[in-house]
């Protein structure tokens, strides 16, 4: 039965193309994609033979990036200066459906959308919105023809709302409409099931649970559960997650109904700590860069984590008794906090 689910589901979003789906624990079917939606890589290319990540590939001549949710790919590259990251300024405009014009003579780029006008010049540290002018940190790049914008400044010009998110060691860029939340579970797995892990979530009949700094949680239609590529069930480096404070744990995972669990494996693999609740979801409390390690233990409703970089020492704090739909979120803290 689940399996006929799945294949049902597959089909649906198959003859819908331009839709994003996702199922949440409950069975309910998401739908939401933003106008622009892009996947920048923060880390270089990884061949280890053991490294098992979502987003193990090489950097290929043609970016790819999503319109409506739909795979579009181009030969502009995506630019990075003073630490904002630069693109095609007629590629993001006409993604989210505004007019855009290049008056030569002026050297002046103008773009509309409904309500929304804008317009701006190369190099210079303004941009004129609906007639009032605003400062821009960087300013507007003329390369080999094309130009560049800060993302940021594009999106919102246009009235829309743009988020970037770190996960996976990747940069998430997502240019939407005022109120959408993909910061929620439901949605930004839904973006991302139907988007970047399409493909080999789609050929494993898997459901995504959760996304982390350095692994996807999912399960397969027999409940299997999945770290990246490899099953829970067949990692011996997962173990009930004990602390130094079992009874505040025990009381805290009764009261949401879930169980704590670790993973420990040899180098080069990240550790992380994972609750699994009894209705089959799963979240991702912390987890690390390859490189990493860490220790927590948990009292009350937080989890206190010590981690260990090549930097030396950091400190987090997650609160555990959060609602359901919400990623857990590190709070960095002093060490005094612990």
């Amino acid at each position: 039965m689940k399996k006929l689910i799945w294949l049902v589901l597959t089909l649906i979003w198959a003859l819908s193309p331009t839709a994003v789906w996702a199922v949440d624990t409950n069975g309910a079917v998401v739908s939401n994609a933003p106008d622009f939606f892009l996947r920048i890589p923060l880390l270089p290319y990884d061949e280890h033979y053991a490294n098992d990540a979502p987003f193990n590939q090489p950097a290929e001549p043609q970016l790819t990036y999503y319109v409506k949710g739909e795979a579009r790919q181009t030969e502009q590259a995506v630019l990075l200066e003073n630490g904002q990251t630069l693109l095609p300024l007629r590629l993001v405009a006409e993604a989210c459906g505004a007019a855009v014009s290049w008056d030569a003579d002026s050297q002046q780029a103008s773009l509309s959308l409904g309500s929304h006008t804008a317009s701006v010049r190369p190099g210079e540290l303004t941009i004129l919105v609906n007639g009032a002018a605003k400062p821009l940190q960087t300013p507007p790049v003329l390369r080999n023809g094309v130009l560049y914008l800060p993302l940021r400044v594009v999106g919102e010009a246009l009235g829309k709302q743009v988020s970037w998110q770190n996960k996976l060691g990747q940069g998430l860029v997502i240019v939407c409409e005022n109120g959408a939340d993909f910061t929620s579970r439901p949605q930004l797995n839904a973006l991302l099931a139907q988007t970047y892990l399409a493909e080999s979530l789609n050929a494993r009949q898997g459901q995504l649970l959760d996304v982390g700094r350095a692994m996807i949680l999912w399960r397969d239609a027999d409940g299997v559960y999945y770290r990246n590529w490899i099953a829970v069930n067949e990692a011996v480096a997962w173990y009930d997650f004990v602390g130094a404070q079992p009874e505040q744990m025990a009381a805290l995972a009764a009261k949401l109904g879930c169980r704590f669990r670790g993973y420990d494996p040899p180098a080069p693999h990240p550790e992380a700590l994972v609750a699994f609740y009894d209705d089959g979801d799963a979240k991702i409390i912390f987890d690390v860069p390859k490189g990493d390690s860490f220790d927590a233990y948990i009292s009350g409703d937080f989890a206190y984590i010590t981690e260990q970089t090549s930097a030396g020492e950091r400190f987090w704090r997650v609160n555990l008794n959060v609602p359901r739909e919400q990623p857990f979120v590190p709070e960095e803290v002093a060490a005094s906090d612990l």
